[in-house]
């Protein structure tokens, strides 16, 4: 009975692991543990044979014309489309991010200088410049830059709320501590209260 229910197990298992015969049979892929036509990019939510089998012979049935090596060819061009797509996924993803990081910095920057934060786009204007002299095959990148004055006050805000956090959870760990308060108004007589504080840790860290 034992080694019957291994038997089974172990068939049961083989059945939700792709099979790299699945690739030339049903021209379907492993992508993230899951099995993806690579006609149609369609993910199939089961690792079963009998899914990737019905998907290919209800949709994809005309790819029957492919035989031997011309039906192996056909799966390594496919597997190369997709593997282009991705590759171009990715470096976008990783361009987004770069350009996102770019308008914090600058935005720290402007805030840190009290500069105004329509100053931002006079400052893409001139990013834009330098690099249509410099490597203008870097264009495209820059452009995707956001520094106009509402991403600008956001991400000062989101600067602000990060400092903030990082300044309760510092001084929480104070053992002595000093506050100084600061009271003034700005050109429109509103009033605008700072508040200083200095602490020292248990392990004698000064903030």
């Amino acid at each position: 009975m034992e080694a019957s229910s291994s038997k089974k197990r172990r068939v049961a298992e083989e059945g939700r692991v792709f099979q790299e015969k699945w690739c030339e049979m049903y021209f379907f892929t492993c992508v993230n543990q899951k099995p993806v036509c690579l006609i149609c990019n369609e993910a199939v939510a089961v690792m079963k044979e009998f899914k990737v089998k019905r998907h290919y012979e209800s949709k994809h049935s005309k790819m029957d014309k492919y035989v031997g090596e011309a039906r192996a060819e056909k799966c390594a061009e496919l597997k190369g489309h997709l593997a282009n797509q991705q590759l171009f996924f990715v470096k976008r993803q990783i361009e987004n991010e770069l350009c996102t990081k770019a308008s914090y910095i600058v935005a720290e920057k402007i805030a840190s200088q009290s500069k105004a934060f329509s100053d931002g786009e006079f400052i893409k204007e001139c990013m834009e410049a330098v690099v249509q002299i410099i490597c203008p095959e870097k264009s495209r990148i820059f452009t995707q830059v956001s520094l106009s004055r509402s991403t600008i006050t956001r991400r000062v805000e989101d600067i602000a709320e990060n400092l903030a956090m990082s300044l309760k959870k510092t001084a929480g760990d104070f053992v002595f501590f000093s506050v100084a308060l600061d009271e003034s108004t700005d050109i429109t007589d509103t009033a605008q209260l700072a508040v200083f504080i200095r602490g020292v840790s248990a392990n004698f860290e000064v903030t």
